[in-house]
């Protein structure tokens, strides 16, 4: 019976012994699985940072082209309000040259008829050759063009 009970102990040692194995085990895979959630959740919010700055980044972008959008509706509102300020004035000088044809002026009707200077005219095409240059600006004034409205309404014949 002593044996018996030697046996029936060794069986519940042997089963604890067995039992705690088979726990240590259990218990390690989860650590494992622990460690490897927490590796995940640490990569997670790794990534939910990278999508905030994402945001803010894209949210400052945003600001900047509503900023320039608006900024660039300013400058339309100005540019059209610039045109017919100019729409204006070329009307009212084209009246005014309207009035200067139908004039019982004598001296109105002398300059009208009055031909530019030949040296005036070679002058001003003088200023139309800057073939050669790159920016196509003869007497380097820094304004581009402006002598050639200047030079068509000199050479055009000021007969009404």
């Amino acid at each position: 019976m002593k044996q018996i009970k030697f046996y029936i102990i060794g069986l519940i040692i042997a089963g604890l012994s067995i039992m705690s194995v088979s726990l240590q085990s259990k218990l390690h895979d989860a650590t494992t699985q622990v460690e490897y959630l927490q590796g995940e959740v640490q990569y997670k919010q790794a990534e939910v940072n990278h999508l905030a700055d994402a945001i803010e980044f894209g949210n400052a972008q945003h600001q900047l082209l509503v900023a320039d959008r608006n900024r660039l509706a300013l400058m339309r509102i100005e540019a059209d309000q610039e045109r017919e300020r100019l729409r204006q004035e070329l009307q009212a000088t084209r009246n005014q040259i309207n009035e200067l044809r139908q004039s019982d002026n004598e001296q109105v009707q002398m300059w009208a008829n009055t031909t530019v200077p030949g040296d005036a005219c070679r002058l001003l095409k003088w200023s139309e050759c800057a073939d050669g240059l790159p920016d196509g600006d003869s007497d380097r004034s820094g304004l581009h063009g402006p002598a050639a409205g200047l030079n068509a309404a000199l050479l055009t014949n000021r007969a009404f």
